[in-house]
């Protein structure tokens, strides 16, 4: 048993909701111990194995859950030993002991019968047994086995693990002579006694773990000359799991991340793509993951972790395989005449399970490899780099080995889709977290105090700075930047961050104007300006020795500090790998020689800028450029050049990224800057050219609207970026007249609050109001603030899933108040308690206009709605409450009660999910009998029962206005529902009573494999002509003198109709089989 405080069933219980995911990498495995250990039977193990991971993980919970505390304490310890769950303190004692316990009674099994024995080591085999094929070979000859036993085991689809398995569950099912000759062949003792890993393994994986202790042990602050160690300014990040569309995102924690619970049912989907715009922490998070592994705090799981950047990978020209991939990258395993190399090779390839890669900025590679190359499976076959890392991630190479995989927001990785089991976001820094991360990057207090009021009174970069990147230049270059005044765009803090490489070594006691320290360093820019520009041109971020020479770039031009000298690759031939600080930084510098170089006119400008009519000078200036970059690379070439391709075939992100910088030196307000790069007329003709380009870049997507079901897509984010950069109202002010239609849908595009600023640039000239979605985003509470000038322009408002807290309706509120517009407030699935109730409240009293408040899914409780019916009661407009999955209650319940008492014009309430009890419905039934008013009313997941429904049932009666009354996944019986149906005989407008997933209480019982009934999953008393489908089984009947209607709770089903007239409609109930939701009344 557990503590005092815990026992293992509740422990298991609070997190049940969880763990069937957690569980899912490693069910198998926990399912070896439970069967070793004697806890799971013959027949348990075969209902659990032939299930999805996910599913057999809960039924797994359900069979511990129904043998008692001991079962599920040695589950526990089972997932705890594989890191699935981390229990309180107070039980981690008994585990130990559970477990010293446990090993003690599987050693003593030598004695056995051989099934007995074989099922004591299962772990152990499953683990180490590497020769599978020769013994099973073996075991065919002497009859043990069968021809088709030699095909299931060798499937080519298995990993090691899997084929042992198999094999074991053969022995077992054909009785003791099969496990005997098993035993006879394997030495049992030798696998049992040696560990999970093998001399040279464990001593590579101790190399290992150095190597990435020591490589994360600092954070590189983008800078080659400073350090800092990542333990004292790491801040975490925010991480979103993006979920398929119609469903909502998921927060997700590095620990959880860590654990696995990426893992999809799907089998052989083992990619975890990691998502994020440039700067959002993508490299560091990886850095932090590996490092941890390191010190065996994450990623426990794994015995070998690999870590990679494919934006250096890129420049490897050398055909590798994969054993000199990985030896060379980190360190070989050394050999000293033992076989040590030959052994880790061997383990890794025997245990592609215990092996994770990383790779870090997957889209800085050939942005065509995954489409492209030949299919191998070799370890050892040496193939073209492409190649390797295509085969790697797709499965061909190391089946059953797990990937973690970065890539910038909207990069182009179709083929990779049918192999990426989860996707996450991540969305920067919280609010908070932006402070935190100043407090930690300074020592000084004066420079910690400066820095942070900085961005306390400064919305535009406090937005920024959600941007980890971005967040480190305001760091270094707060003072710049806080004394320049203005409006913060992104060219404005990189140019400070410029200015710092530029001085770095001046004196500080003589500053130099910006236009002055540009003018000085002129050649230098302009010749790592082409070095980027070349570079994005080819899709590549490292450069060798050659790449620099070709483009004239000097060791003076490198010292600047925009560049560093990333790592050298063993073994490659390819000398010093080069690469920007970072790939923001590169962009930066290609859209300085865009704009300020002499060989780049107008049209070369505007082939930068995606999706837009080019015009035939533009697509002959693409042709020039395809030229000069094929003549850059070529002369001299570098030996891990890249072939050469038109701009339109670049990278997408490399080119957005580079016109929003275009956009920004190319506002008026760097014009003095460009005077000293630049011909003035140059200059000119130059922003006369974008500023066309981006009012023709509005139109496009507003164009295309009606082929995209009204949905703007992540790319116009990028034309709102750049208009913001480019910073001239007037162009604001004509592109917003573009908007024709009424409707602005950003579901579902990553926006964030330095994407608000720029939303909010256009959208505040808008001619007239529009319905604004802003769904699934990540704007929280600063999003909010930046998006104040465009608020007037909402006539409608859908917020939900955005982490938005009381703060953000503190200033939301006032402005929706202000204007009187707004109809539609959406805020499902929000950080809303009852502290944001009383401006909500407010809103709704003062509003002449607001029909529809949605409020799901938050925190509020009975307290919170006190203000909110109140304010509802003298509302003359509001029609819909929606309230699912709060805490509301009987109080609440019984308040909006009182509301509906005296308000004329609400005519839908879902409580839904929201603990209302027989007070509550009691109350509400009351005023029903009187209200008129009212037309649908949702109760579901409120653990309703037959008490309930009777007064429900009462009010029917009575009641001339509700037409649905929603009560699913409640607890009324047959006796419930009868009451129901008698009421609709007085009731001639209620047209739909929905009650699925109600228990008939005396239903049938499903198979043993599917576990007991639900009881009626679907019934509906409707007035339509609904066919009713009968599932056959056990029948419940309710007879009302002169039609039966029949309800079942069994799996398949019939169809037949069955009519009764009341009153000139019909009323008919309808029951659906198990496992269908066609009605989903839970919210």
């Amino acid at each position: 048993m557990a503590g005092a405080g815990w026992t293992s069933q509740r422990f298991l219980k609070s997190q049940r909701e969880r763990l069937p995911r957690a569980m899912a990498p490693c069910v198998a495995s926990v399912l070896d111990s439970m069967v070793a250990w004697g806890f799971i039977n013959h027949e348990e193990h075969e209902d659990v194995d032939y299930r999805r991971p996910t599913e057999a993980a809960r039924h797994l919970l359900t069979i511990a859950e129904g043998k008692g505390e001991e079962v599920e304490q040695a589950l526990l310890l089972a997932l705890w030993v594989r890191g699935c769950v981390e229990p309180p303190a107070e039980m981690r004692a008994p585990l130990v002991a559970l477990r010293d316990e446990l090993d003690a009674r599987c050693a003593a099994c030598v004695g056995e019968d051989p099934e007995a024995r074989l099922r004591r080591i299962r772990p152990a085999l499953v683990e180490s047994f590497d020769d599978v094929g020769k013994v099973v070979e073996e075991l065919v000859q002497q009859g043990a086995l069968s021809a088709e036993d030699h095909e299931k085991i060798l499937l080519p689809s298995y990993t090691r693990p899997e084929q042992v398995r198999t094999l074991l569950n053969l022995l077992d099912a054909k009785g003791p002579q099969s496990a005997t000759a098993f035993l006879n062949l394997v030495d049992v003792e030798k696998i049992t006694e040696q560990g999970p890993l093998k001399p040279p393994v464990h001593a590579f994986r101790r190399k290992l773990q150095d190597h990435h202790e020591t490589s994360s042990r600092h954070l590189l602050a983008y800078s080659r000359r400073e350090h800092a160690l990542l333990d004292d300014v790491y801040v975490e990040v925010q991480l979103q799991a993006l979920m398929q569309p119609g469903r909502p995102s998921e927060s997700v924690t590095l620990d959880s991340l860590a654990r696995g619970e990426w893992t999809s049912d799907r089998e052989r989907k083992d990619v975890l793509l990691v998502t994020g715009d440039a700067g959002s922490g993508k490299t560091t998070l990886l850095q932090r993951l590996t490092g941890e592994w390191s010190r065996g705090r994450l990623l426990s799981c794994f015995e070998l972790v690999f870590a990679f950047g494919c934006g250096q990978l890129n420049v490897v020209k050398k055909e590798l395989s994969l054993r000199e991939l990985l030896f060379n990258h980190c360190c070989s395993p050394g050999d000293g005449g033992g076989g040590g190399l030959d052994v880790v090779v061997r383990y890794i390839a025997g245990h592609p399970e215990k092996v994770l890669f990383c790779f870090d900025a997957i889209d800085e590679f050939r942005e065509d490899f995954l489409a492209e190359g030949r299919v191998c499976a070799s370890t050892e076959e040496p193939v073209p780099m492409a190649d390797l890392l295509k085969n790697l991630l797709q499965g061909n190479v190391l089946r059953g080995s797990k990937k973690i995989v970065t890539a910038r927001t909207g990069a182009s990785l179709q083929p990779l889709d049918v192999h990426v089991c989860r996707r996450v976001a991540i969305a920067g820094f919280s609010d908070d977290a932006v402070l935190r991360y100043q407090q930690k990057f300074h020592s000084e207090e004066g420079a910690r105090r400066n820095a942070c009021e900085l961005i306390r009174t400064n919305p535009d970069i406090r937005s920024l700075c959600q941007v980890p990147l971005y967040c480190w230049i305001v760091s270094k270059c707060y003072d710049r930047i806080g004394g320049r005044g203005g409006v913060s765009t992104v060219t404005e803090i990189y140019l400070s961050m410029l200015e710092v490489f530029l001085t770095r070594g001046e004196s500080k006691a003589a500053p130099t104007s910006r236009a002055t320290l540009f003018r000085a360093n002129r050649d230098a820019l302009l010749r790592i300006g082409k070095l980027a520009h070349v570079g994005l041109l080819a899709a590549r971020t490292s450069f060798t020795t050659p790449d620099l020479d070709a483009c004239g770039v000097t060791q003076r031009d490198l010292a600047l500090g925009a560049t560093v000298h990333t790592r050298r690759y063993l073994g490659f031939g390819e000398g010093d790998v080069f690469g920007f600080v970072h790939f923001t930084v590169q962009a930066l510098f290609a859209a300085l020689y865009a704009v300020a170089g002499a060989e780049l006119g107008p049209d070369a400008l505007l082939a930068h800028f995606p999706n837009a009519v080019r015009p035939k000078a533009v697509r002959r200036a693409v042709g020039a450029l395809g030229s000069c970059v094929a003549a850059a690379a070529e002369a001299p070439p570098g030996p891990g050049a890249a072939p050469s391709r038109p701009l339109a075939g670049s990278g997408g992100a490399n080119l957005r990224a580079v016109c929003q910088f275009a956009s920004g030196l190319l506002s008026k307000r760097h014009g003095e800057l460009l005077a000293c790069l630049a011909d003035k007329a140059s200059v000119r003709r130059k922003r006369a050219a974008v500023r066309k380009q981006l009012r023709r870049s509005v139109k496009d997507h507003v164009r295309r609207l009606d082929d995209r079901d009204g949905h703007l897509t992540p790319d116009f984010v990028w034309v709102l970026r750049w208009l913001f950069e480019f910073q001239e109202e007037k162009v604001a002010r004509k592109a917003a007249r573009d908007f024709a239609g009424g409707h602005v849908k950003l579901n579902y595009t990553s926006l964030g609050p330095a994407d608000c600023t720029c939303l909010s640039y256009l959208l505040r000239h808008l001619p007239r109001p529009v319905i604004a979605e802003l769904d699934n985003n990540f704007i929280g509470d600063l999003g909010l603030q930046q998006l104040l000038p465009c608020i007037g322009k909402f006539s409608e408002l859908r917020l939900s899933i955005n982490r938005i807290t009381d703060r953000g309706v503190d200033i939301l509120i006032p402005e929706l108040i202000k204007h009187n517009i707004v109809t539609f407030l959406g805020l499902y699935k929000n950080q809303l308690t009852d502290e944001s109730t009383p401006l909500l409240a407010e809103l709704v009293t003062k509003s002449s206009h607001l029909k529809t408040l949605a409020l799901g899914e938050n925190r509020i409780t009975g307290d919170g709605m006190v203000p909110l019916a109140n304010a509802i009661k003298h509302s003359k407009s509001l029609k819909l409450i929606l309230l699912w999955g709060n805490a509301v209650g009987d109080r609440g319940a019984e308040c909006l009660a009182d509301a509906l008492e005296v308000n004329a014009t609400l005519e839908f309430i879902s409580l839904v999910s929201n603990k209302v009890g027989h007070a509550g419905v009691a109350r509400l039934a009351d005023v029903l009998h009187r209200n008129s008013t009212l037309k649908t009313l949702w109760l579901g997941e409120n653990d309703l029962g037959d008490e309930e429904a009777f007064l429900l049932a009462d009010c029917l009666k009575s009641n001339k206005g509700l037409k649905e009354l929603w009560l699913n996944k409640n607890k009324i019986t047959m006796s419930g529902a009868r009451a129901l149906l008698d009421a609709l005989e007085d009731n001639a407008t209620v047209e739909k009573v929905i009650a699925s997933k109600c228990p008939l209480g005396g239903g049938v019982q499903r198979s043993a494999r599917e576990g007991p009934s639900d009881g009626l999953n679907l019934l509906v008393l409707s007035r339509r002509n609904f066919t009713r489908r009968i599932n056959q089984g056990a029948l419940h009947r309710i007879n009302d003198g002169t039609t039966t209607c029949e309800c079942s709770g069994g799996n398949e089903a019939n169809e037949m109709d069955e009519r009764k007239q009341w009153g000139g409609g019909e009323s008919v109930m309808v029951m659906r089989g198990f496992g269908e939701s066609e009605i989903d009344g839970s919210k």
